[in-house]
């Protein structure tokens, strides 16, 4: 990140940075998830996403700390306010989009561990083509 001199770190520029990694990273997990979904789920690789979904949820919440952290930065004035108001609206998405992920990696997880899953797997077939396609927009 870069430095605001003295050794301060720019909390918009990490918060950006940040952004970035975390759409990356929530994109991968939603196509990974969905790949699995079609071979099937085994227990080391529930264990590993869950560690994955907890770690993108710690990035999520880094990213709503550093915005917090950025107004100070910008008095949310000029470019660099329009630029964290951005970054506002793309971190609500990240926690609708994190919520849905998790919502659909429990039920896949209660289907699969637990056997409820007649109805919870018909829905989450009836879905998959729609998540298919918002993986890959």
């Amino acid at each position: 990140p870069e430095s605001l001199g003295f050794g301060v770190q720019s909390a918009l520029v990490t918060a950006q940075e940040l952004t970035i990694s975390v759409a990356w990273a929530e994109g991968k997990l939603w196509k990974r998830f969905l790949a699995q979904c079609e071979v099937g789920w085994q227990g080391p690789e529930v264990k590993a996403f869950g560690a994955e979904l907890t770690e993108l949820r710690a990035q999520v919440e880094q990213v709503e700390g550093c915005l917090k952290d950025a107004w100070w930065e910008c008095m949310d004035l000029g470019k660099l306010g329009r630029s964290r108001g951005w970054l506002h609206i793309v971190q609500a998405y990240f926690d609708r989009s994190f919520e849905c992920l998790q919502a659909a990696f429990l039920a896949m997880e209660d289907c699969a561990f637990k056997g409820n899953g007649d109805r919870k797997t018909l829905l989450l077939q009836a879905t998959m083509p729609e998540m298919k396609i918002l993986a890959t927009a």
